[in-house]
């Protein structure tokens, strides 16, 4: 298991490697996306018409949302600096920059590799403990999943959606899915100690009672989850301010990318239902904590925003794939300055640290 407090566990960042990641990998998610429409639509795929409309799009308007996208990002920085119990010294800038380089290895690695980096990178650059940078990290990716999937079920529940009439009994039971995972999650962040409870009461029972390496995995597990409990109670002393402030932040996260995504489809002359724009991209993002175990996850990540997209914003599927692309390359814009942040502060990030 990586310890953030150590930095022989974790990547060794060299110059030029950074960047020749962010590249590779955002390429091959690109790529993925291709395999993925000429697998699903293998008569139909709409590479044409998604070319057609990337290369019309009014180029000022494009860019226009995709820098709103990337706007969304320093509020993220920001509702995460909001939880950090000793923030003297942090700009939401330079938080800005760790975040974009987690992203790297979120890429790459399954679970929450690229927190685990981010608080290494706190205790870094700002010399604050990075077991509570790790903390306040968590609390913030729970806070953001938990807020679009309450946003992704209050669309669902009070927008009439253009949905096809043979897919609404579907869709409505995972939009009502995600919510309740979305409220579940919420729960957990803001009381720890019911994590704790309950993974002593089911993954701890279990790994009392089973012989073996399959015990001793789920023995491990339960520490796991219950050193990520402990964690995050060592947040929770900041009082319901701060997470008020947090989820204020990640709300405004979420309206910005809604936003990009809006200018993107405006400028590419595609003139979606503006609820299903919100409700697609809240619920995809909802979702992806169940993806968050598996390396390339984003391209789970791009199916099921493609299909929202086409159920619930009526796009088609050129247009929605035509989408889907822009956030991919906006997230390369993103994977470039986290490699930059890299590269800029390779030699601090290679020395052990000195305090």
């Amino acid at each position: 298991m990586i310890s953030p407090e150590s930095p022989e566990g974790l990547p060794d960042f060299h110059k030029g490697r950074a960047l020749t990641l962010a590249l590779v990998i955002t390429v091959l998610s690109l790529i993925g996306v291709g395999v993925a429409i000429t697998a699903l639509q293998p008569d139909t795929a709409p590479w044409q018409a998604v070319k057609v409309l990337l290369l019309q799009a009014n180029f000022s308007l494009l860019i226009g949302g995709m820098l709103a996208m990337s706007l969304g990002m320093l509020f993220v920085a920001i509702r995460w600096r909001c939880l950090l119990p000793d923030k003297e010294g942090i700009p939401p800038f330079g938080l800005t920059g760790i975040i974009c380089s987690g992203l790297l290895l979120n890429y790459a690695l399954p679970g929450p590799a690229g927190e685990v980096a981010g608080a290494y990178l706190v205790k870094e650059r700002y010399k604050k403990p990075a077991t509570v940078a790790l903390a306040a990290s968590l609390h913030a990716r729970l806070i953001g999943l938990g807020t679009a999937g309450l946003l992704a079920g209050l669309v669902g529940l009070f927008c009439d959606l253009p949905i096809p009439p043979e897919h609404r009994f579907k869709l409505g039971i995972a939009i009502g899915i995600i919510a309740t995972g979305a409220a579940g999650v919420g729960i957990l962040s803001a009381f720890p100690g019911l994590l704790a409870w309950l993974s002593e009461h089911t993954v701890g029972a279990l790994a009392r009672r089973i012989k073996g390496g399959i015990g001793k995995s789920l023995s491990a597990l339960n520490s796991a989850v219950c050193g990520v409990a402990k964690g995050l109670g060592q947040v929770s002393r900041l009082g319901i301010g701060a997470y008020v402030q947090a989820t204020g932040w990640a709300i405004l996260a979420h309206l910005f990318v809604f936003l990009g995504i809006v200018l993107a489809c405006k400028a590419m002359g595609i003139s979606p239902y503006l609820p299903g724009i919100l409700l697609s991209y809240c619920a995809a993002t909802a979702s992806v904590v169940a993806l968050i175990a598996f390396p390339g996850s984003q391209i789970g990540w791009d199916l099921l925003l493609v299909a929202f997209l086409q159920f619930t914003a009526g796009l088609d599927s050129a247009e929605a794939w035509a989408v889907v692309v822009l956030v991919r390359a906006q997230q390369l814009f993103l994977l470039v300055i986290g490699a930059g942040f890299l590269v800029h502060y390779s030699r601090d990030l290679a020395t052990p640290d000195r305090t």
